[in-house]
């Protein structure tokens, strides 16, 4: 069987977790490579994209105010976004 590099899992399920989060977010099973970005409500990017050769990260989101948010993964294969609420 062919082996594609760079593309989400087959069940294409990523992991994140607490949601509600309050200090860090965890994300597994992310495609490799990836970037990672948190978006606000209006659309705008609340805190830098992060660039990660790992399938698992973690993102510190403590400083942003309570809300929902989108963590939007930009991968070779596309994109995906998660909604998650900030308490």
């Amino acid at each position: 069987s062919a082996i594609t590099i760079g593309v989400a899992p087959a069940d294409g399920v990523v992991a994140m977790w607490p949601n509600p989060v309050k200090v860090v977010l965890h994300i597994a099973h992310l495609p490799v490579p990836a970037s990672l970005s948190v978006i606000g409500t209006h659309g705008q990017l609340v805190m830098p994209v992060v660039k990660t050769n790992t399938s698992a990260a973690q993102m510190r989101v403590a400083q942003l105010p309570a809300g929902k948010y989108l963590l939007l993964i930009e991968f070779a294969g596309g994109k995906k976004k998660l909604s998650f609420n900030k308490e």
